[in-house]
């Protein structure tokens, strides 16, 4: 603005005329830093948390008097500090999820599920050892629940037979890693 010429309207005692008037800037806008266009897009500078790895799934069981499906959605605690013991128990784990079940309990109410579960996968050529780790009397163990197999890029399907009050029940489940 240094040297440019202003017009202002003024009044002055004789009428309504304009004056032209030169006008300088104060001192700290002598030299004024002329921004630059960095493309900012609001980024602050700060690291970016990536989005945490999903544990999405479904497990039908098949008892001798029901059948039911439960729902999982879970996030990986692998890095989490708070479940540290957790994920060390499983040992040779890549990824450890805690995992959310719905319903919690099966045929009606008779079967309850322990939920939160957490899970952890050893990944192979063709899919992935699934172990679920829990924790009893003060110590977390690990033992594997099943050998899943990989479908597509992200998926495992698995399947497996356990017992339950001296019968023998059936369950086929799927999960998505995303």
């Amino acid at each position: 603005m240094t040297g440019k010429t202003l017009w202002i309207a003024a009044l002055t005692l004789a009428g309504c005329a304009p004056v032209s008037a030169t006008l300088s800037p104060p001192g700290w806008l002598e030299d004024p830093v002329t921004p630059v266009d960095t493309g900012d897009t609001g980024d602050t500078g700060l690291p970016v948390e990536d989005e945490p790895v999903r544990w999405v799934g479904e497990r039908a069981f098949t008892f001798d008097w029901c059948e039911d499906t439960v729902s999982e959605a879970g996030v990986e605690i692998t890095a989490d500090p708070e479940w540290a013991d957790a994920v060390s128990t499983c040992g040779q784990c890549q990824q450890v999820f805690l995992v959310e079940m719905s319903p919690e309990s099966l045929c009606q109410g008779v079967v309850p599920l322990e939920t939160p579960a957490i899970r952890g996968l050893i990944w192979g050529e063709h899919g992935a050892d699934i172990y679920a780790i829990s924790e009893a009397d003060g110590g977390w163990s690990r033992a594997l629940l099943a050998e899943a197999r990989r479908v597509g890029s992200t998926g495992l399907e698995y399947h497996y037979s356990d017992a339950l009050w001296g019968s023998v029940y059936d369950v086929q489940g799927t999960a998505t890693i995303e």
